[in-house]
């Protein structure tokens, strides 16, 4: 008799555990996919507003201005080359170039797991198209997913941890 309510709270603890596992492995992949969407539209939104700041310094002709914002912008906004072109010109009008990254971030760039992106947005003065604003963003969202991976981590061995406490105090209990 013994045996068989042994055997069954094993099996019980072996699907609760997969089940555990199934569940922390769904949420995670859950917020992957929706952090990494959220982050996507972020930076087409953000990209938006740039170029509407870019606009005036570009209609009016004005490299240094354009340059001085282009590189506080690659600077804070993931961004690892920024150029404007001019609606007339094959060259970029501003190009910025933003290569600061670390050993670590060299690393995950290397290996692909911070990819880069390109996005591509019109300038539009009056209705009319005067130029183009093109950039290369780093999409640094590994950091968030490592973080998050090693919480989940902990927290699922938290929980095998405390199925195995009962399954073993059950067991004592026999």
């Amino acid at each position: 008799m013994s045996s068989y309510v042994s055997d069954l709270i094993s099996r019980k603890f072996h699907l609760v555990a997969k089940l555990t596992t199934l569940l922390f492995v769904t949420l995670l992949l859950c917020f992957v996919l929706f952090w990494h969407s959220h982050k996507k539209d972020e930076a087409v939104s953000a990209l938006q507003r740039h170029a509407v700041v870019v606009e005036n310094a570009l209609w009016n002709m004005d490299p240094d201005a354009l340059q001085e914002y282009l590189v506080l912008v690659s600077e804070y906004s993931a961004y690892e080359q920024v150029r404007v072109f001019s609606i007339q010109d094959i060259e970029p009008f501003v190009e910025v170039e933003n290569r600061s990254s670390g050993a670590l971030e060299q690393l995950f760039i290397w290996a692909r797991l911070i990819p880069r992106t390109g996005h591509s947005i019109p300038i539009f003065r009056s209705g009319y198209k005067i130029g183009q604003m093109e950039v290369v963003r780093l999409h640094r969202t590994i950091y968030v997913y490592l973080y998050l991976f090693l919480i989940v981590l902990l927290l699922w061995l938290a929980s095998m941890f405390f199925f195995q406490v009962v399954r073993d105090k059950h067991t004592l209990e026999e």
